[in-house]
C-alpha cells in the first residue's frame, strides 16, 4: 500500500462517517444534494469523488469506506441501475452486514443485478418534485439505522429481550387519544389490510375506526421478520461461541417470533390483575399479525375462551387502526424505531366504547403457524453474573398452534434439542420462554417484563 492510500485510510477512519453515499455519477446533482441535507444535521457522510484523495486508487478507497460505513443510501434511478460501480458498491455493503437504504428518486424498478441486495430493505420513494420534502424521511431512516448498529462482543440477554418485546409495545397500552371520526369505516380481513399497508401505498392521516377479520392469539409479535424489517440487526458482530449458538439465534431474531409477556397463563390469577394486554390477529402465520391493545375486561372474557380451544380464535376486531406517525409526539421513539411491517400499525380496542369487541366467528382454523421458542443459559458459563446473548441458546421449534398433535410433536423436538445443548454444557437455566405452552418457569419473570414495560425497576437474571 502506498503512501497516499495510507493517508487516506487513516484520513477515513478519523474523519467517522457514518453514511455512503452510492449513486451513478450522472445523478451527482441528486447525490450532492442527498450529502448536503445529511451533514446540515451532523451525520457526515462519505460521497466520492469528494472524499478521495489526489493519487488514491479509487476502487479501493471506495470500498474501504463502505466496510467502516454504518449504512449505505443508494440513489436509485434508472443510471444507478446500468452502473457496475453502484452494483460493486451494494455488494460490499452486503457482504459486511452494511445496511442499505434505497432512495428512489424515479418511478423505476431495480435491475435484476440490484435486486439480490436490496431484498428486504425498506425503500423510501421520492418520485415527485421537489426532492426536498423526502429528506426529512430519508434523515429519520438514517438516524434509524446509524443509532441502532453496534459492533459489540456481547450484549446483556434481559435488555435484548426487553428491547424486543415490551419495549415495542410500552407506550401503547394507554388510552389512545381521540376522537375519531364515525364517518371513516371500513371492514378488512387480515390478508387484506396487509396488502394495502404494506403494498398499496396507503398512508393514514388520522387514526380510523375499522374492522378487521383474522385469527386471534394471545401473544405479541416482538418484531417484523427479516423480509419487511426497517433496520438491521444490531447484534450481527456478536462473537459467538459456536456455530449452534450463532444459527439458533439468527434464526430467532430474522423469523420475528411471537412471545406471551402480558397474558402469563402460568401466573393467571395475578397477571389478570393487568389494565391492558397485548394480542395479535393473524392471518394463518404469526408473521402476519397486527398488534391488539385489550382492556382487561376483554382480556379476561378472551382467557376463558382460549381454555376451551387450541389457544386462539377466528374473530372480527372492532377497534380504532393507527400509524406510528400518529402517535410519534408522545411516544418514546426508541419504542417506535423497533416497529416494521405490519407492525407500524396496530389496533386499540377502548373499554368504554361499546363499538369496541370480539366478535367470535365460526370459521375453523386449520393452521396458525409460528414458533415456540426457549432461551436457555448454561449455568457454568455465568458464574453468578447476568447472562449476556453470547451465554444464551434460543432454542426454537416451527408449530402448527392449531393442532394438537403437531404441538405435541414440536414441544417433542424442544425438548430434543435443549438435551443436544445441556449435553455439550451441563446444567441449563432457564431464562425465558415463549409462552405457558412449554414448560418451565423462567428466572426473567413476566410479572418482571410486565414492570418494566410500564416503566417500572426490573431484576436482573
Amino acid at each position: 500500500m502506498d503512501r497516499s492510500q495510507s493517508e487516506f485510510f487513516a484520513a477515513a477512519s478519523s474523519a467517522k462517517h457514518r453514511v455512503f453515499i452510492s449513486y451513478s455519477s450522472r445523478d451527482k446533482g441528486i447525490a450532492d444534494a442527498v450529502c448536503e441535507a445529511l451533514e446540515s444535521q451532523g451525520i457526515r457522510c462519505w460521497i466520492a469523488p469528494r472524499d478521495i484523495p489526489g493519487g488514491a486508487r479509487w476502487n479501493v478507497g471506495v470500498l474501504e469506506a463502505i466496510q467502516v460505513a454504518q449504512a449505505v443510501v443508494l440513489v436509485l434511478t434508472a443510471n444507478s441501475n446500468a452502473s457496475g460501480m453502484v452494483w460493486r458498491e451494494l455488494e460490499r455493503a452486503a457482504s459486511n452486514d452494511v445496511p442499505i437504504i434505497p432512495f428512489r428518486v424515479e418511478d423505476v424498478q431495480p435491475s435484476k443485478d440490484l435486486q439480490f441486495f436490496l431484498s428486504g430493505h425498506q425503500w423510501l420513494d421520492a418520485f415527485a418534485q421537489p426532492l426536498d420534502q423526502y429528506l426529512g424521511m430519508l434523515l429519520q431512516s438514517v438516524r434509524q439505522l446509524t443509532g441502532r448498529r453496534s459492533r459489540t462482543k456481547g450484549a446483556n440477554v434481559s435488555p435484548y429481550l426487553i428491547s424486543r418485546g415490551p419495549a415495542a409495545h410500552r407506550d401503547y397500552t394507554g388510552h389512545p387519544q381521540g376522537p375519531w371520526d364515525p364517518a371513516i369505516t371500513g371492514t378488512e380481513t387480515i390478508e387484506n389490510l396487509r396488502l394495502k399497508l404494506t403494498r398499496g401505498g396507503v398512508e393514514l392521516e388520522k387514526p380510523l375506526p375499522i374492522k378487521v377479520q383474522g385469527t386471534l392469539y394471545p401473544c405479541a409479535l416482538l418484531s417484523s421478520g427479516w423480509w419487511e424489517r426497517r433496520v438491521a440487526a444490531k447484534t450481527r458482530q456478536i462473537k459467538w461461541r459456536d456455530g449452534l449458538q450463532e444459527w439458533l439465534f439468527h434464526g430467532f431474531e430474522e423469523w420475528g417470533p411471537s412471545w406471551d409477556f402480558t397474558w402469563d397463563f402460568d401466573n393467571w390469577a395475578h397477571s389478570s390483575k393487568r389494565p391492558y394486554f397485548i394480542a395479535q390477529l393473524g392471518d394463518g402465520d404469526e408473521a402476519n399479525s397486527i398488534p391488539v391493545l385489550l382492556p382487561a375486561t376483554k382480556a379476561k372474557r378472551l382467557q376463558e375462551v382460549f381454555e376451551r380451544t387450541w389457544g386462539g380464535m377466528e374473530a372480527e376486531v372492532s377497534g380504532v387502526l393507527g400509524h406510528r406517525k400518529h402517535f410519534a409526539q408522545y411516544v418514546n421513539p426508541q419504542a417506535l424505531e423497533l416497529f416494521g411491517g405490519l407492525l407500524d400499525y396496530c389496533l386499540w380496542l377502548d373499554d368504554d366504547n361499546k363499538e369496541h369487541k370480539i366478535s367470535p366467528r365460526t370459521k375453523h382454523t386449520d393452521v396458525y403457524s409460528g414458533y415456540l421458542w426457549k432461551c436457555v443459559a448454561p449455568t457454568e458459563l455465568l458464574h453468578g453474573r447476568t447472562p449476556c446473548l453470547n451465554d444464551v441458546y434460543f432454542i426454537w421449534e416451527h408449530v402448527n398452534f392449531a393442532d394438537r398433535d403437531a404441538l405435541a410433536y414440536c414441544l417433542e423436538a424442544l425438548n430434543n434439542k435443549e438435551e443436544h445443548v445441556r449435553k455439550r454444557y451441563g446444567e441449563l437455566m432457564l431464562v425465558q420462554k415463549s409462552s405457558a405452552l412449554v414448560p418451565g418457569t423462567p428466572a426473567l419473570a413476566a410479572d418482571t417484563i410486565y414492570g418494566l414495560l410500564l416503566g417500572k425497576a426490573g431484576e436482573d437474571i
